[in-house]
């Protein structure tokens, strides 16, 4: 038997390496006041490890808005096979591990990870308590009501003419003012964790945090950073009598940016993420509401790991000779 962690680099490298067609920048037009119901699902898969999350319902036929949640659940990735199509793995067929080997595998994979499950879940409950555990369980249970601001915002935002993520930063002051004031701040906040950084390095943080377009750019790259270790993901389903809309995350990252709009075209508008984290309860523990409405100083942070992210891969010589002649100038 290969080793486990091989043959789960075998099956899935073709997910990570399948390339997604690019879509054309459009815009969603719901006709909100046939909504009748809303669905919110708040779901994170650690790593194909374990899974958890909840899902939502708000009732808009009513005089007054409610939120209910309707299942929530905490349990191990299960893979089925019928999700799996072999012959579309090459390589599993390259290294000769037969449909009937592949399904073995998964076998094994689904008890290693409810056994891993298991162990999580008894490290979570001792740290955050088992009152505040998600359980596994489907039914109707009231969480509170919603203002009808709320839901007019969402929609405004649903419809919005706009999928670019610069009019957040307007919206919380970030111009080439804010950072004219605030540049030594935040390299000063970069440096104290880089105290041995080199001129050249410093020099080009200085620049980025001197220049709004640069600056902007950095926050652009950083909302659209993945990882292949954590997938979080939101579904909010806005339902009528005829017809349903899907909107849903697809990015890892704060406001889990970019969100397929009912899978005709993607929005970078974190305003539109943040109307939807307003419906959401609070909820201390494996809940997206933080993570889709963060405050400013956690995507001021985001946005200095970025830079510092991104100077490892600096010319250096060219670095080198910028801070020499800025070191010149008087």
């Amino acid at each position: 038997m290969k080793e486990l962690t091989n043959i789960w680099i075998l099956i899935f490298l073709p997910c990570f390496l399948m390339a997604q067609e690019k879509k054309k920048i459009d815009f969603l037009e719901v006709d909100t006041v046939s909504i009748l119901k809303i669905i919110l699902i708040d779901h994170f898969n650690d790593n194909y490890k374990r899974v958890w999350g909840r899902k939502y319902e708000i009732d808009l036929t009513a005089d007054t808005f409610k939120i209910y949640q309707i299942k929530e659940y905490y349990k191990s990735y299960q893979f089925f096979p019928d999700s799996i199509k072999y012959s579309q793995m090459g390589l599993l067929q390259k290294h000769g591990v037969g449909s009937l080997e592949a399904l073995k595998i998964l076998e094994e994979i689904n008890k290693e990870n409810e056994h891993i499950t298991k162990f999580q879940k008894r490290i979570d409950s001792l740290t955050w308590g088992t009152s505040k555990m998600p359980d596994n369980w489907s039914g109707r249970r009231f969480t509170n009501c919603i203002a009808k601001s709320d839901i007019k915002n969402l929609f405004e935002q649903v419809n919005a003419k706009h999928n670019a993520p610069f009019r957040y930063l307007r919206n919380e002051g970030i111009d080439s003012l804010w950072l004219s004031k605030n540049s030594d701040r935040l390299f000063d906040l970069w440096y104290d964790e880089n105290k041995k950084s080199k001129k050249y390095t410093q020099a080009f943080v200085k620049d980025i945090l001197n220049d709004i377009k640069k600056f902007r750019g950095v926050f652009i790259s950083y909302l659209n950073q993945t990882n292949t270790s954590r997938y979080p993901y939101f579904e909010m389903q806005l339902i009528s009598h005829s017809d349903t809309t899907f909107i849903s995350s697809l990015g890892q990252n704060l406001f889990q940016l970019p969100w397929s709009m009912n899978e005709e075209y993607n929005t970078y508008n974190p305003d539109l993420v943040i109307t939807i984290a307003n419906l959401l309860p609070n909820e201390d523990y494996f809940s997206s509401k933080n993570n889709l409405s963060p405050v400013w100083s956690i995507v001021e942070k985001g946005i200095i790991s970025q830079i510092d992210f991104k100077s490892s891969f600096i010319d250096k010589k060219k670095w080198k000779k910028i801070a020499r002649m800025k070191r010149k100038t008087p």
